[in-house]
């Protein structure tokens, strides 16, 4: 299967560890101690929509 490009930009952003296609969307792992404001806290998303995910990621930061 050939990602599409921006799945493949998604994984070249700052705190990405994984994104694969699963049956009910895409999932997207950050790496350890990245987090989301959008998920309070947590560093996993999923969404069937790869610009929902861009813009989550987009807003990450790294905790202190």
């Amino acid at each position: 299967m050939t990602m599409p490009k921006l799945a493949q930009k998604i994984l070249t952003l700052p705190g990405v560890e994984s994104l694969h296609k699963e049956s009910d969307g895409w999932v997207c792992y950050l790496k350890h101690m990245w987090t989301t404001e959008a998920l309070s806290g947590g560093g996993t998303i999923i969404d069937p929509n790869l610009k929902t995910i861009y813009s989550f990621v987009k807003g990450a930061y790294r905790v202190s």
